[in-house]
């Protein structure tokens, strides 16, 4: 069981927790993006893809967001759990399951939260048939594709592990448009 404050604890952490499969690539600790800085990123491009016509009319804006937002709140717990880490999917969800029940189990008024994060963790990959995960499931890949980009820009490194092939990440063609369209602006800059 948790409480607001240790919630709060577990936000706070986020901000200051580095995404690792940027420093597994190469790039400096201190200068990539945070775990939570990654949960607004994926939230942000859920309205403005929702504000320009890329997401689907059928999928409710409220629980995108919130689902964006508290995506990755168990790595509060977990930390950042990467392929790299050798962490079956099997294991992985069993672990997050558990960190979003410890910091999501008893809130007042968390209930639905939990209930969607729980399921969203346990269908991983692109099989959930709930519409919302589906889309924050590939919010959040199209959030690290387009990160990996900007990484590319500013340090010369490649990335294209994160970005050579998005339909592996997305299936819904808008997106894939979507994408397509940041990356041929990227690249004629």
């Amino acid at each position: 069981m948790s409480d607001n404050l240790s919630l709060l604890e577990a936000i706070h952490a986020l901000k200051h927790l580095p995404r690792k499969g940027w420093v597994e690539h190469g790039l400096d600790a201190g200068k990539v993006e945070s775990v939570g800085s990654h949960a607004f990123g994926t939230a942000a491009l859920a309205v403005i893809l929702k504000e320009t016509g890329y997401l689907p009319k059928n999928v409710p804006l409220e629980r995108v967001l919130v689902l964006a937002l508290f995506h990755d709140i168990v790595e509060s717990l977990t930390g950042d759990i990467t392929p790299a880490s050798k962490v079956t999917p099997e294991k992985k969800a069993s672990l997050e399951l558990d960190a979003a029940r410890k910091l999501l189990g008893g809130i007042p008024g968390m209930a639905a939260v939990q209930h969607d994060l729980e399921a969203f963790i346990a269908t991983p990959g692109k099989g959930s048939t709930d519409p919302v995960h589906s889309i924050v499931k590939q919010l959040d890949k199209l959030d690290m594709m387009i990160q990996s980009l900007f990484y590319e820009q500013s340090t010369g490194k490649p990335l294209s592990d994160f970005n050579n092939d998005p339909g592996k990440y997305l299936v819904d063609k808008k997106l894939l448009a979507f994408f397509d369209s940041i990356l041929k602006r990227i690249c004629l800059e």
